[in-house]
This record gives structure tokens, C-alpha cells and sequence, in this order.
């Protein structure tokens, strides 16, 4: 079987603009997202996360590397990117559903990383 659950497990939330923070509220069913699949020729896994900002502001995505569970295989953080470029922009109080990809997965299994957005 070729079936893929990929957690992303510390969902961390980081602003710091102009050395003040700026509040951001991630989305209590998206804290922890989950995104499942089948291993496929070129198999692109789709996950999102809802953000909604107290001011306007631009956020880095960041993403860690994904630990195969019971494995050494790690897949590296480039593979692990945002939709349409590296920054989120944010509006107030205008929750924004921020859209991401995993690809170059290989291996069934369950894989565990995180994402920031700074």
C-alpha cells in the first residue's frame, strides 16, 4: 500500500514587524494540519492553514524538515513550499487561507514536521 499521512505537528505562529508584534490567530482545526494521499508518479500533497492578522502585514513561510515515523528518511524542507512564492500577505481581520505543497515523498508512511510563518 502507498497511502501518505504527512502531520505537520508544531504549527508555531512568529510576527515580528517593525520590533512589534503583531497578533495572529491560526485557525483551531488548522493547528495541527494533516494531509493525506497515495504515492504516485509525481504525487503532490495539497495542505492549508487558515491565518487571520489584528493589522496588515507580510509573513515568511518556513517550513521544517519531514521525519518519516520508524525511519531515518528525512525529506528536506525545500520540498515543503508555499503556493505562489515564499511571503503571505494579510489584511485585518480578513482570515486568509494560506495554501501549501509537499512533493518528492517516495516512501509510504507517516511523516511529522512543522511550519512557521514569521
Amino acid at each position: 500500500m502507498n497511502r501518505v499521512l504527512v502531520i505537520f505537528v508544531a504549527l508555531v505562529t512568529v510576527v515580528a514587524a517593525a520590533h512589534a508584534a503583531i497578533e495572529i490567530n491560526v485557525d483551531e482545526r488548522d493547528k495541527a494540519p494533516t494531509i493525506e494521499g497515495w504515492i504516485g508518479d509525481e504525487a503532490t500533497f495539497k495542505g492549508r492553514v487558515r491565518l487571520t492578522a489584528k493589522a496588515t502585514t507580510d509573513l515568511f513561510f518556513l517550513a521544517s524538515d519531514l521525519k518519516l515515523d520508524g525511519s531515518a528518511t528525512l525529506l528536506s524542507r525545500d520540498h515543503v513550499v508555499l503556493d505562489g512564492g515564499d511571503r503571505v500577505h494579510l489584511e485585518p481581520e480578513i482570515p486568509k487561507d494560506v495554501k501549501f505543497s509537499v512533493t518528492g515523498i517516495k516512501e509510504p508512511g507517516t511523516y511529522h514536521g512543522s511550519i512557521e510563518f514569521w
